[in-house]
This record gives C-alpha cells, structure tokens and sequence, in this order.
C-alpha cells in the first residue's frame, strides 16, 4: 500500500475513541497538535472531515492583518498619501 497518499486507509480506534491520523492526512490537511476538526456527517452517511484554523489563529485573512500597523496616522491621512495629494 502506498502510505504517502492512498486513497483509503484503516486506523483502529482506541478503547478511550482516539484515532492516530495518518502522516499523509495531517500533512494535506496542514494540521497538527491542536489543531481543530470539524466531522460532517452527510445524508448519505459518510463522514466529512474538514480542518479549522490552527490553534491561535483565524479563519479570514484580513482578520490576521487587523491592528498590524504600526504608523500612528489617520485615515485622511493614509488616503492623502495613497493618492499622491
């Protein structure tokens, strides 16, 4: 079996319901200790799982940005020097 990326792969599940994900999983997901996951079921049954922002971090782009600047200036300000007046 290839284990960098089957297509299918069978885990056993603890007596206390843990699971050990396969390497090739967390890595396409881009998962790891703390990480947060989402499962889905679906109508049909199977299970969707679904990989949440690293611990710490958030979904949105612009909310990682948000407060980042560092120049005390006000938005006139900004603009004026965005548009060269």
């Amino acid at each position: 079996m290839n284990t960098k990326n089957p297509k299918t792969t069978t885990a056993n599940i603890t007596s206390q319901g843990r699971v050990t994900m396969p390497k090739w999983v967390r890595d396409r997901l881009a998962i790891g200790p703390g990480s947060e996951l989402t499962f889905d079921l679906t109508p049909s049954g199977d299970v969707v799982l679904r990989a949440g922002a690293p611990k710490g971090e958030t979904c949105s782009i612009f909310d990682r940005i948000r407060g980042c600047a560092t120049i005390k200036m006000r938005t006139s300000e900004i603009l004026a020097l965005t548009r060269g007046s």
